[in-house]
């Protein structure tokens, strides 16, 4: 706005007016834009940088300063001062990423650091050239400590699984919904007559004598459709040299986390000689001696 003047007297004013509404709507949208991409990044604990190695410029995501523990006032880290939070043991490691920096066109590794608050977080590295700034990176860095150590627990009780599973002296299966053995240990060859390679496959009503397949198998649809919650009988199995053997078989559901995957497991007792003795014991009992 600008007075009007005619020989000195203010006669009226002239003035502009611009419509700023589309570029307030766009400014709001991004505001916008960026509290949601904040929160997002907070939600999923994954921090977003930048990085310009010939000035040593970076640039932080508020989630990054969070993940470090440092404080927001003191700016975002540089080389030095992020190696210093790179945990001794990856230091090495980490530089040999580093140094492929405008070699390379991107990156992807797990490091750990130690924080600003002296906790130790493993994180997840992501991070490639910036197509808008010649020899700058831009990339993303997500704290993973819970989910490695989750993955190092699994791989934990998996191991103890398989050893308790192999090394167990009564025969093991894992059979699947359909009765096939897809896995098997060492004792239960022996009771077959067979390898544990030679067991992967089979159906489980081949081992068994012809008189108890279909009850066995009926069972085993039952325990896989959640009708009963344990399977506990006697079967009959065939070993391919000798005598039927009386087996006790003790089977439960393993399923995965959807509840779509389903095997049983399955424990073989081989009780041949417990109940020829039981029937030894019962006719000592039911006869005079005389």
């Amino acid at each position: 706005t600008s007075p009007w003047t005619v020989d000195g007297s203010v006669v009226g004013v002239t003035s502009i007016a611009i419509d700023v509404s589309e570029r307030k709507r766009i400014e709001r949208a991004r505001e916008q834009a960026l509290a949601e991409l904040e929160e997002a990044q907070r939600t999923a604990r994954v921090g977003s940088w930048s990085w310009g190695p010939t000035a040593d410029e970076a640039s932080w995501s508020a989630q990054m300063y969070e993940i470090f523990a440092r404080d927001a006032t003191s700016g975002p880290a540089t080389s030095e001062d992020f190696y210093a939070y790179v945990h001794p043991d990856d230091r090495g490691r980490l530089a040999g990423y580093t140094r492929a920096f405008g070699g390379g066109p991107a990156f992807e590794l797990d490091y750990r650091i130690v924080a600003g608050d002296g906790s130790q977080r493993t994180l997840h590295a992501l991070g490639h050239r910036d197509s808008a700034r010649v020899g700058c990176y831009v990339g993303t860095v997500q704290d993973v400590t819970e989910l490695r150590a989750a993955e190092v627990a699994l791989r934990d009780a998996e191991e103890r699984f398989r050893q308790a599973f192999d090394e167990a002296p009564i025969g093991m299966a894992l059979i699947s919904e359909d009765g096939r053995l897809e896995q098997a240990n060492t004792a239960l060859g022996v009771i077959c007559g067979r390898t544990r390679d030679e067991l992967l496959g089979v159906q489980l009503r081949e081992l068994l004598h012809p008189a108890d397949a279909d009850s066995a198998s009926e069972a085993l649809r039952a325990l896989g459709a959640g009708a009963i919650d344990q399977l506990a009988m006697a079967l009959r199995i065939i070993p391919t040299v000798g005598s039927p053997l009386e087996i006790s078989v003790n089977g439960t559901l393993l399923q995965n986390g959807t509840g779509h995957l389903k095997r049983v497991l399955y424990q073989f007792q081989d009780v041949t000689e417990r109940k020829r003795y039981e029937e030894q014991l019962q006719f000592m009992a039911d006869h005079d001696p005389l």
